[in-house]
């Protein structure tokens, strides 16, 4: 089977319609709100012939086109699914708003913008109501120059490759819901820009923050009896410093090896005695889900609004309250588990070929992004 096809040419040379239909531009490849025509759309739309032939096809294509994937309790179930194979799988409307938010309105790293249009590969249905799309764009990552190591600004210019599993509801107002979404990105996100910022000590420091500071009011052991409270109670939670007045002090707190209270000092010392990242087997596949200071920046980041991240940070091995371990050995699930050889081979394609990337489909550079 080829790498890529002719059809790609097509969707490299006739975007006037997505850009009608308004795709937009965070690591979800959300769309934004589109007013649906009054009759009938074109089928198949202009410009996306090859992709896509059929009315199935079409319903799904309009349907995700019209849907607002920002709003994540409308259009992902409890169930759903973000798997990102280099820093883990993400469950539920909150847990994929929460990682989106790392990257589109966090401290380290503060936007995502996306450069010119989404590319859609594929369109189809594999029955009635149910739709799968893979689309590629090519991103900026804008890197808070606070939290680098030299002050400096920074931008991670990456490929994305996403697909979707999802079905259609036949409500007008919510018209899809995603059950499952995986993301291809760039080795040079977690393998380039991640250290920018985790050994830097205002990161360093924003980590110990949340673990000796804000955590060592958490107990796992409270919320393991609130687990079965409702979505609305446990957002009830995030709300100031994470309602602390409600909970007890945890018999968990973080420790030093000698059994004494970690504090910021001996924090910091640990935490910059891990690796920025880790590798699988000494390949050059990176990951941010292992024992690292990425996975405790990321989780540091979450666990500042949502205490239940606390477990993923502390330097022992702790079991959060869904029995999860998190920051301590990597899943080391490769892009070749969720992606097919052909379909990295098209994103690599557009990557060299389209965005004007090399083989790696990325770049990181202490410059700011452009505008």
């Amino acid at each position: 089977m080829p790498l890529f096809d002719s059809h790609l040419m097509m969707n490299m040379t006739s975007l006037a319609f997505l850009l009608l239909w308004g795709i937009g531009n965070i690591p979800s490849a959300r769309t934004q709100d589109v007013e649906p025509p009054t009759s009938s759309p074109p089928c198949p739309p202009p410009g996306l012939e090859t992709v896509m032939s059929t009315q199935q096809q079409c319903d799904c294509f309009y349907a995700f086109a019209a849907s607002d994937l920002e709003d994540y309790q409308s259009f992902y179930a409890e169930d759903s699914v973000l798997h990102y194979p280099s820093a883990g799988k993400y469950v539920g409307p909150d847990g994929i708003g929460e990682y989106v938010s790392f990257g589109t309105n966090g401290v380290m790293v503060t936007n995502y913008t996306r450069v010119g249009n989404p590319l859609f590969l594929d369109v189809s249905s594999t029955a009635p109501g149910q739709c799968k799309i893979f689309i590629v764009e090519s991103s900026n990552w804008h890197v808070n120059p606070t939290y680098t190591l030299n002050n400096k600004e920074a931008c991670a210019s990456i490929t994305v490759g996403v697909k979707f599993d999802y079905s259609l509801t036949g409500n007008p107002e919510k018209m899809i819901s995603i059950r499952k979404q995986d993301v291809w990105l760039s080795n040079k996100l977690i393998s380039e820009m991640f250290p920018l910022f985790t050994s830097s000590i205002p990161t360093a420091e924003y980590v110990c923050d949340q673990i000796v500071n804000s955590c060592k009011d958490y107990s796992v052991e409270e919320d393991q009896r609130n687990k079965n409270q409702t979505r609305g109670s446990l957002k009830s939670k995030k709300a100031g410093k994470k309602g602390k007045a409600t909970k007890k002090k945890s018999a968990k707190q973080p420790k030093v090896p000698d059994g004494n209270d970690l504090d910021m000092k001996a924090c910091v010392e640990k935490y910059l005695a891990l690796p920025d990242v880790t590798y699988d087997n000494g390949s050059s596949n990176a990951y941010a889900d292992g024992n690292s200071k990425g996975c405790r920046a990321l989780h540091s980041f979450f666990a500042s609004n949502n205490d239940i991240h606390c477990p993923h940070i502390t330097f022992e091995t702790e079991a959060d309250i869904n029995g999860k371990f998190k920051c301590d050995e990597s899943a080391g699930v490769l892009q070749s588990d969720l992606f097919t050889e052909a379909e990295i081979g098209q994103i690599l394609f557009l990557a060299t070929n389209y965005f004007g990337f090399d083989e790696s489909g990325g770049r990181v550079q202490m410059e700011s992004c452009p505008k």
